[in-house]
């Protein structure tokens, strides 16, 4: 879902800081205060602990709270004029690096959306490649197999900390 958002993204970029950053309130963070607000009453009157509503609030909608700040990154670096290849990487190092950057796995879902940007920008460049598609359809059906056959299902936050204990594990991801 990351990669298709940022796909599709192009469109928002063009657009004022205002303009852009209204939109994405309007279509991202008022869908998440929404159901927020909704989740918090309907856990008060069923009786949940405060823990557990705490939890759902922070937790609920993680997708669209990152999905945003993708949005926000992407915007704010374009603005830079550096070259999309440059900010992508600098923006992959900088939230890898920094404490915290895996929250709401962001520094990995950056990297997908990062990844739906530029293949929206080559897109008959990629599907032209036709040696790309047949190195990359097998290696992901290998790394799908292994990840099962070695349980490695479980979320891993992707971070400094999590590369030196479970490198093998992040790679496999």
């Amino acid at each position: 879902f990351m990669t298709l958002s940022g796909y599709f993204s192009k469109s928002s970029f063009s657009r004022t800081w205002k303009e852009f950053i209204n939109n994405k309130c309007i279509t991202l963070l008022l869908p998440v205060a929404t159901w927020t607000i909704l989740i918090s009453v309907y856990s008060l009157s069923v009786g949940n602990s405060t823990e557990r509503i705490i939890t759902e609030i922070k937790g609920n909608s993680w997708f669209l709270k990152t999905l945003f700040a993708c949005y926000v990154v992407v915007y704010l670096l374009k603005r830079t004029k550096l070259p999309d290849i440059v900010a992508c990487a600098a923006s992959l190092v900088f939230f890898f690096v920094i404490p915290k950057g895996c929250t709401f796995q962001f520094n990995w879902m950056l990297s997908f959306f990062w990844l739906g940007y530029f293949m929206q920008k080559y897109c008959p460049t990629i599907f032209e490649h036709k040696k790309l598609l047949l190195f990359a359809v097998p290696l992901y059906a290998i790394g799908l197999y292994a990840m099962f056959k070695y349980d490695c299902t479980q979320v891993v936050l992707i971070s400094v900390d999590s590369l030196s204990r479970n490198w093998p594990l992040v790679i496999l991801r």
